[in-house]
């Protein structure tokens, strides 16, 4: 990697430039509120993705399918809006996804994203 010269403030400058802006109407702001994530949702949200299958093909810690993106340490490098936004419409967000469209409540995507940023 050739060296830029840059100073810190510089380089925190370029990295933004340079990092991908989503796109606000694929992925409204807002949507996702600091106080969403209670024990009580966190719970629903676990037992959500058990019942809607989505170890089937989504890993978290050891457990689950190799297809779909490992969940661990979804909260590291996902945007909670984001995470809501792919949950209510996979398709929109990305029209290769090969995840299935689920029929989820605005409540239990709030649980679904509370539990998988708890994943740390």
């Amino acid at each position: 990697m050739p060296d830029f010269r840059l100073s810190p403030d510089e380089a925190v400058a370029l990295a933004a430039f340079l990092s991908p802006r989503p796109d606000d109407s694929l992925v409204p702001r807002g949507r996702w509120r600091a106080e969403d994530p209670t024990p009580e949702r966190i719970e629903r949200g676990k037992v959500l993705f058990e019942d809607e299958l989505c170890s089937t093909c989504h890993t978290i810690g050891e457990a689950g399918g190799q297809f779909g993106p490992d969940l661990t340490h979804a909260a590291a490098r996902l945007q909670p809006d984001y995470i809501a936004a792919l949950l209510a419409d996979p398709h929109r967000i990305n029209p290769e996804s090969q995840m299935l469209p689920l029929d989820l409540t605005e409540e239990q995507i709030r649980s679904l994203v509370s539990f998988l940023l708890s994943n740390r």
